[in-house]
């Protein structure tokens, strides 16, 4: 007689709390790193703002007064991005966000700070400078207080 060969169903039941115990683990996870790689591009998007204000401030030495004086319009229409305004008292781009399932509600902001030396301007998005866009969902590079 043939001994039969297989997995025994406590066997195959330790897999599958195994496997269940890793996706618990696993998919906030992932829902995390989708909702930053979003936020990620929506600050890829506002790049033609980023040049409008470093352009008139290296061609003026002086930070532009409005969006239009820099030449890119803050009504934006990105898959992520619903509008972008530029503060000259902050000397900030202000990116309010369209909402990206439960975790960024619309018209939550990422605030992306303007400082002007020698006829260039850095890029600052630091979580500290405000915005109420959860720190987490924000890429590293606004973690560490430098942005490009």
């Amino acid at each position: 007689m043939k001994k039969q060969a297989g997995f025994t169903l406590i066997e195959l039941m330790i897999v599958v709390a195994i496997i269940g115990i890793l996706a618990a683990i696993a998919i906030p996870t992932y829902q995390d790193f989708t909702v930053r790689a979003k936020v990620s591009e929506a600050l890829v998007s506002v790049g033609p703002a980023k040049v409008g204000v470093s352009e008139y401030y290296s061609a003026l030495a002086e930070f532009p007064t409005d969006a239009v004086t820099a030449g890119f319009q803050s009504n934006y229409d990105t898959k992520f991005v619903n509008s972008v305004r530029w503060n000259l008292g902050t000397l900030s781009l202000e990116v309010y966000m369209k909402s990206i399932g439960t975790a960024i509600a619309t018209d939550q902001t990422i605030f992306i700070e303007a400082t002007g030396t020698e006829g260039a301007v850095d890029w600052n998005c630091d979580t500290a400078l405000g915005g109420t866009v959860l720190p987490e969902f924000v890429p590293a590079d606004c973690r560490t207080n430098s942005y490009q």
